[in-house]
């Protein structure tokens, strides 16, 4: 009977700690999940809004003022090609952008210099800015850096926090190198394939802390509005997810294998919705 009852209860045991495991290994899925889907939108809003100034800056000729999207308002502090200068691009309190995310709120644009030359820097500012309903604040740095192996690059800090239509937020802060890979040789902006590197720091929305460390290049072409290529690797404790935006065609999905091995499809844009 003894021998009985101990062997039920070893067996019970044992059972609750493979239970426990179970759970265990899926709360890490889960949030290495989340971690891919904030850390994307993140990245994918730092691309999205340098693109919205470049191409807006494209509908500014000889000084006036063109809006070429229906949706943005600009005004610049002083004459187009005047340095130093200050463009605020302002989206009112909702509108569909050239890219098809709603957007609201400003961004303010400080440029030092033409952006063509060296050391020439330019700071985008997020003033109770919301895209797609969620709220984005926070700062992206461009530096000039020159040519580097025949190809124009540039250096990028970025600090971002993203706050959730539910209330919770997500955050980043890092550096990228940006090199522009392809249209350097043209004035049209379309043409221009940006490769980017880089590592950045920062906390999901559950608060817990991870890093990205860009494996292989990020393509991000200014005929997509999202990243086509490349691959990062998600660190959040001990655990290691890979992120891959795929195989250079233009769609919204990224695909993240987990620490287990399995493998998910993850939306680049307004997952959230």
């Amino acid at each position: 009977m003894k021998k009985l009852l101990l062997s039920t209860m070893l067996l019970a045991s044992m059972m609750f700690v493979f239970t426990s495991c179970e759970k265990d290994a899926a709360i890490v899925q889960d949030t290495m999940t989340s971690t891919g889907e904030d850390f994307t939108a993140l990245q994918t809003i730092t691309e999205d809004m340098d693109q919205e100034f470049d191409l807006t800056l494209d509908g500014l000729v000889e000084g006036t003022v063109e809006d070429r999207s229906n949706c943005v308002t600009v005004t610049m502090d002083k004459p187009l090609g005047e340095y130093p200068n200050t463009i605020t691009l302002d989206y009112g309190t909702g509108c569909t952008a050239r890219n098809g995310r709603e957007l609201s709120g400003k961004i303010i644009v400080t440029i030092s210099d033409d952006p063509k030359n060296p050391g020439a820097t330019r700071t985008l500012t997020f003033v109770d800015f919301t895209v797609d309903g969620a709220s984005v604040d926070g700062t992206n740095t461009w530096v000039n850096n020159g040519d580097a192996a025949g190809y124009p690059c540039f250096s990028r800090t970025v600090d971002k926090t993203i706050t959730f239509p539910n209330g919770t937020s997500a955050s980043f802060t890092g550096s990228h190198d940006l090199c522009k890979i392809e249209g350097a040789d043209t004035p049209e902006r379309l043409d221009d394939v940006y490769e980017i590197n880089g590592s950045v720091t920062g906390t999901n929305r559950a608060g817990n802390s991870f890093s990205a460390f860009i494996t292989t290049g990020l393509i991000k072409p200014r005929t997509c509005f999202n990243i086509t290529q490349g691959i990062v690797e998600l660190t959040r404790g001990a655990n290691t997810a890979i992120l891959d935006y795929g195989d250079g065609t233009c769609d919204r999905i990224a695909t993240i294998t987990l620490p287990d091995g399995t493998t998910k499809d993850i939306l680049l844009k307004a997952w959230w919705r």
